[in-house]
């Protein structure tokens, strides 16, 4: 992140207004976890650039500074220009969980997920969610057919293990935790 940033100061010696160093230093500061320098940056750029994915990562970054109103605002903005936009999606419905308004947040998840039916972190936290709502059910058959992938298999076992448990299958919860561990 280091280096994209350096970059990114290089160009924009030369044009302070170029929209995607703007981006891509907003993005860099988040991801050395400078949370309010990447939302400063990154409000820039979606004033210099309003698109979907600038708009989507100045929500997530909006989230993380713990403006969830203003995240979903972004989202609704982002959606707006591209009703299709899968990202948007998922961090307005990750927006709308942390403050506590599950069916909406559910009702975005779902959403991302139909988009991106391939993106696993949609479908986990989706799960995550629709446990937290008391939707054990549903959250064990979102993940069901991610039980066989090597690079999630411990969070979808540890997912999958809380909701049995949940349901009052605590035999199953607990080989699937077991497994998770």
């Amino acid at each position: 992140f280091r280096q994209a940033a350096a970059l990114c100061e290089r160009v924009l010696r030369r044009n302070p207004l170029e929209p995607e160093a703007v981006h891509l230093m907003g993005l860099a500061l988040l991801g050395m976890r400078d949370l309010e320098g990447g939302r400063t940056w990154l409000s820039r750029a979606a004033s210099l650039l309003p698109g979907p994915e600038v708009l989507t990562d100045l929500a997530e970054a909006l989230s993380e500074c713990g403006d969830l109103e203003g995240a979903v605002q972004c989202c609704r903005h982002a959606l707006d220009l591209d009703p299709g936009h899968a990202e948007a999606h998922y961090e307005m419905g990750m927006a709308l969980h942390r403050q506590k308004k599950s069916a909406m947040a559910i009702a975005s998840l779902r959403e991302a997920v139909r988009l991106q039916p391939g993106v696993d972190e949609f479908r986990i936290d989706l799960a995550r969610v629709l446990i937290g709502a008391g939707n054990y059910k549903e959250a064990r058959e979102k993940l069901d057919s991610m039980l066989g992938k090597k690079s999630v298999l411990r969070d979808v076992l540890a997912v999958y293990g809380i909701a049995c448990h949940y349901e009052g299958d605590f035999g199953r919860g607990i080989e699937y935790l077991g497994e998770a561990a």
